[in-house]
């Protein structure tokens, strides 16, 4: 069947070549559908909010709902095509060697933060006088916390893959078809930080909400950047996940003791924001371009 010009079909086509409002109507279906899901969960569903596992529910069902059915075969991005199986492939899904490598990327990325966000506890301690020895610190490095069966925060973050999905893969790869690279990047991560301005609902305040758009738009450079650099979200999953689950526990004392504005000050700088951006990054153009000198035969002592 040939489909019309002015045709529904033909204008969702068209929209993967216009970015900018491509964007803009993602985040707004993806809103919407967030809000549907939760009414038809807690308010038709009678789920229980309060459940362990009610976080996982909820972001798994309207995650699957946006990004794999909505996206590619109503939205028909980032592409104009309407097939899930040359989408997956688009938005990088599949692209997951050498495994080895990436795995290490995003574990090894992951625990710079985790020190810079151990390194933001200690300057709170610090600056209230507090002891800041073996003991202390051995709290926030105790990570069973976060692990079942004491807690199912590390089971609950796991959605965050879907984020990297929608915003290194659908919005980042639109972009690169339309713009220059450092746009693309630039674009994707303001786009990642607008997407928090749904947490306005919640219990945060206004300026600790700010922060955070400004903060996961820092990041969102960094995950850009090696998601092109790699050709594969799966490094920029494990860091985003992994961050996800354990920051409670290692800024347990700027979380349990500072104001919203305070750890919106701590968020910026030392624990989400510019110093692991910037060592994160720093360290992933080392050892990319390490390993890019070992292919090469330029380094035959480093192993890859």
């Amino acid at each position: 069947m040939v489909e019309q010009e002015g045709s529904p079909a033909v204008a969702m086509r068209r929209l993967a070549d216009r970015p900018y409002l491509a964007t803009v109507v993602f985040l707004f279906i993806y809103t919407f559908i967030v809000l549907f899901v939760s009414i038809l969960l807690f308010g038709v569903l009678n789920l229980d909010q309060r459940t362990a596992l009610a976080p996982l529910i909820q972001q798994t069902t309207f995650h699957v709902l946006m990004l794999f059915v909505v996206t590619p075969l109503v939205l028909r991005l980032p592409s104009g095509q309407r097939s899930l199986f040359r989408y997956v492939d688009e938005i990088r899904l599949t692209h997951n060697s050498p495994l080895g490598r990436l795995i290490l990327l995003g574990v090894t990325c992951w625990l710079i933060m985790a020190l810079c966000q151990l390194l933001g506890s200690a300057a709170f301690q610090w600056s209230r006088g507090w002891r800041v020895d073996g003991r202390s610190m051995a709290k926030l490095v105790d990570l069973r916390h976060e692990l079942p069966p004491r807690s199912m925060g590390l089971i609950n973050s796991l959605p965050t893959v879907f984020e990297e999905i929608a915003f290194r893969g659908v919005i980042l790869t639109l972009f690169l078809r339309h713009t220059s690279r450092r746009r693309a990047i630039v674009c994707s991560a303001l786009a990642f930080g607008v997407l928090h301005l749904l947490n306005l609902t919640g219990q945060r305040a206004p300026i600790w909400v700010v922060s955070q758009i400004v903060w996961a738009s820092i990041l969102g450079l960094f995950y850009a950047y090696v998601t092109i650099e790699c050709d594969s979200l799966l490094p920029t999953m494990i860091v985003h996940t992994l961050s996800n689950a354990f920051i409670g526990t290692m800024t347990a004392p700027i979380q349990k003791f500072c104001s919203d504005g305070v750890q919106a000050i701590y968020g910026l700088t030392l624990t989400l924001g510019l110093l692991p951006t910037l060592l994160m990054t720093l360290w992933a153009v080392l050892l990319i371009r390490a390993w890019r000198r070992h292919d090469a035969g330029l380094d035959p002592l480093l192993e890859g």
